[in-house]
């Protein structure tokens, strides 16, 4: 074993030992409500009349079963290790992606490991917060090594990327403007684009025909969910200039949040078709911060969404994201709840997450790379 393979197991070793270790903690709310939808599936009970916090599609109903199904056979294990020690492994799958990705594209492996797989953040939503977006996450990177493979032919990648990337925004849709984004990445014509998304989002429509006497809960807690508002960001500050403001019978956050969702989509339609000599990895990044920046409503677990591809082009603003979210992690009630460290509010990490944003965008557009240089690097 060579001195650079050692250094990838010393990693996987640490990160999972790490992530292991934690999810023998305690538990949270994403824990206990977990349980609560294990016990729905149990009963075989239609998860959208029964769970009002659930937001997802029915994947996580079927990822429910397999936890009950795994803790039947070993009774020893609680739920909470169960859920976060799954998690754990998808990592590892996902690092070892990761670790392919850079070698292909000349990137150290070994760092890009580290940064991943030992990064706070990550450890932190797998090993302790039990959300499931890293599996999201992992088949939009599998999507994406697809695309940079020499040897597939073009309608063999298509198709195995538009399985990958719709498996994905089945398994849990806030990936959903990054599929956009790749779709108008490999296209020559918009429509082509279109037609890719239109079919993922076939599929995701699909999956819900089993639970459809629950339509209307399936319509307000999945479609139209939202996350958390006036806490971060841009509806905090919409909330501070006027709680109940109310143009055309709606409110302004709820106005803010359907600009948002046509502005995000056309922003990620138009980099993947407009910016196309430019490192696709990047630009999924770019649209992962764009939300982030501009969001109408967050979750803690959000903020782990950028550092798989992050860990790959790792700026100033990558390692400052990551320290401020893993101060806030340490504060919040949900995560360690260490009292000094509550000090590091949503707003804190909203204004680094910006910055990094805004990195990205300069270097990014040519006659921005300039002003980056000068300013953010």
């Amino acid at each position: 074993m060579n001195k650079n393979n050692i250094i990838l197991f010393l990693i996987v070793i640490v990160g999972l030992g790490l992530r292991l270790y934690l999810a023998t903690g305690s538990y949270n709310n994403d824990i206990i409500v977990t349980q609560q939808d294990i016990q729905i599936v149990k009963e075989g009970k239609n998860i959208y009349l029964h769970q009002t916090a659930y937001n997802y599609s029915s994947f996580f109903y079927y990822l429910s079963g397999f936890y009950g199904w795994v803790q039947q056979i070993f009774p020893m294990l609680e739920i909470k290790f169960i859920v976060r020690a799954f998690y754990s492994f998808i990592d590892l799958l996902t690092l070892l992606v990761l670790v392919k990705i850079a070698r292909k594209k000349s990137i150290s492996p070994n760092k890009t490991a580290a940064l991943f797989f030992l990064n706070p953040i990550s450890i932190t939503i797998s090993g302790h917060h039990g959300q499931f977006d890293n599996i999201a996450i992992l088949f939009l990177l599998l999507a994406l090594w697809i695309h940079i493979q020499e040897k597939v032919t073009k309608k063999m990648k298509i198709f195995k990327i538009w399985l990958l990337l719709t498996a994905g925004m089945y398994v849990k849709h806030i990936i959903l403007n990054q599929v956009l984004l790749v779709y108008s990445y490999i296209s020559k014509k918009p429509w082509y684009a279109i037609l890719l998304f239109g079919a993922s989002l076939a599929v995701f429509f699909i999956s819900f025909l089993p639970f459809i006497e629950a339509g209307s809960r399936i319509f307000s807690q999945v479609f139209k969910y939202g996350g958390l508002q006036t806490f971060y960001g841009i509806t905090y500050i919409i909330n501070n200039i006027c709680t109940e403001c109310i143009n055309f019978g709606i409110k302004w956050i709820d106005i803010y949040k359907y600009i948002f969702i046509v502005i995000y989509s056309l922003f990620s339609f138009y980099i993947g078709f407009k910016l196309k000599k430019y490192d696709i990895f990047r630009l999924v990044l770019l649209s992962m911060l764009f939300f982030l920046t501009f969001t109408s409503g967050i979750g803690a677990q959000y903020f782990v969404i950028p550092i798989a591809i992050g860990a790959l082009f790792p700026t100033k603003w990558f390692y400052l994201y990551t320290g401020i979210v893993t101060l806030y992690y340490l504060g919040v009630s949900d995560e360690f709840g260490i009292i000094p460290f509550q000090i590091i509010s949503w707003n804190i990490v909203w204004i680094f997450a910006t910055f990094w944003f805004l990195s990205e965008l300069m270097i990014a557009m040519p006659r921005l790379r300039k002003l980056y240089d000068r300013l953010l690097r």
